[in-house]
Parts: structure tokens; sequence; C-alpha cells
């Protein structure tokens, strides 16, 4: 077989790359806390008002999550609909974990278009991840809680506050886990 200068630089340059991608590969114990999030759910929400005399929107839906990208991220899909004859909202994460931030990191795409990105710690005693996002340019926080305390259920809220710490935005949900057919 005669190979080339050409095609041994090639070569040395592929298994370089196989290399440092097999060492960059996240460990079990860093994906750990997103295999919470894996399967099927059936989920429930309410927005609160904002104001005393508003009504809260209850919403349904699913949401999958599912490894991709070589197991590395878990991408959850979830579709979700006002309790009436309105359009879905869909929404699409993929999660991951951060080895240089020693985090996970969360990017977020909405059917509205929008876009976010959060960053979270997961704590194994509690069996919760939070997550925090600067939302805008006003300054506003959002904090999301995840607490997977009960096997097959997770139980979460969103929160988000001005720059004076005033509760602006209230979202309370449950996701059950659907069997495994």
């Amino acid at each position: 077989m005669n190979i080339s200068k050409w095609g041994l630089m090639l070569l040395f340059c592929f298994c370089q790359t196989v290399t440092a991608a097999e060492s960059n590969r996240l460990s079990e114990s860093e994906l750990q806390a997103l295999r919470h999030y894996e399967g099927v759910w059936d989920c429930n929400f309410a927005i609160e008002p904002q104001e005393a005399e508003g009504e809260a929107k209850s919403f349904t839906g699913v949401v999958e999550g599912k490894w991709v990208v070589g197991d590395q991220f878990l991408e959850q899909t979830g579709s979700y609909r006002l309790n009436d004859t309105s359009a879905p909202f869909v929404i699409r994460t993929m999660m991951s974990f951060d080895k240089k931030q020693n985090r996970y990191h969360y990017e977020y795409f909405m059917s509205s278009g929008e876009t976010q990105s959060s960053y979270g710690k997961w704590n194994a005693e509690s069996k919760k991840m939070t997550s925090t996002m600067t939302n805008d340019e006003n300054g506003n926080v959002t904090t999301i809680v995840a607490d997977f305390g009960t096997q097959d259920v997770e139980r979460w809220t969103i929160e988000t506050r001005n720059r004076d710490g005033k509760l602006i935005g209230k979202i309370l949900g449950t996701n059950t886990r659907r069997k495994k057919e």
C-alpha cells in the first residue's frame, strides 16, 4: 500500500481528533443528574396571575427526553396547550454539562421564535436541579427548580424577579413519567 505524505498527515489529524473527542466525553457522574429527565412525561402546570384579581392559566402537555449527539446531550421536546382550543406551544431544550464552568447548561428553543440559556447546579441530597437565567436587558432573573424527590415525578417552579427582587412571574408544574411500554 502506497500512502502519500498528505494521506499520512490526514490520518494523523483524524486520529488526534478522535483521541481528543474521547478525552472530552462527559463521564457518567457528570451526566447522571440529566438522567432524571429521560422518558415521556405528562405535564400539568399553571401560570399564576401577576395581579391579585387575575386568574391562573392552566396548561397540559407531553414532554419527551432522550439522549442525542453521542449520548452527550439530553434533548427534551415538549408540546403544551392551554386548556382551550389554542395552538400548542412547543419548546425544545438541549441539556448537557459544561466541564469548564462545572455546571449544567441548558439551551431553550421555543415555537414563538424565542431562545434562552440557563446554567444549573445539581444537589444530589435533595434531588433538585436549580438553574438561573438573566433573561432581558431590564435585569430580570428567572430561577428554575426541578425537584425529583419522588420517583417518576418532577415538581418544578419557575420564578422571575425584577432587579429589585420583586416577584413578577411564577409557574408551578408537575410532570409524571409514563411507564415504559
